[in-house]
């Protein structure tokens, strides 16, 4: 059994539907606001995982995490010429913030 399927019927068994699109629509609408990148960082990693058809990839997930940033961060950042992986982006926004 994979992790993710394991995740899968975890979420299912102990967070009820409803709590799920929940978070779901939280994580659409999940913004940085007053949080530090860092903050929201950790928020969208915990809320990401109840809309993986949202997130199914590297990109669309750097588009998500990009859209809910303040203004000022907002395609500023690159990776060596270019978004290549979630994982290295927010640390180069705290590196270069």
């Amino acid at each position: 059994m994979t992790w993710e399927r394991l995740r899968a019927l975890m979420d299912n068994q102990y967070y009820p539907r409803d709590v799920q699109r929940t978070k779901e629509r939280e994580f659409l609408g999940l913004k940085q606001g007053n949080w530090s990148v860092a903050e929201y960082t950790a928020k969208f990693n915990e809320l990401s995982r109840f809309a993986p058809h949202q997130v199914n990839t590297e990109e669309r997930k750097m588009d998500y995490f990009e859209q809910g940033l303040k203004g000022r961060f907002k395609g500023e950042y690159q990776i060596n010429g270019s978004r290549s992986n979630l994982s290295e982006f927010p640390g180069d926004v705290l590196k270069s913030g």
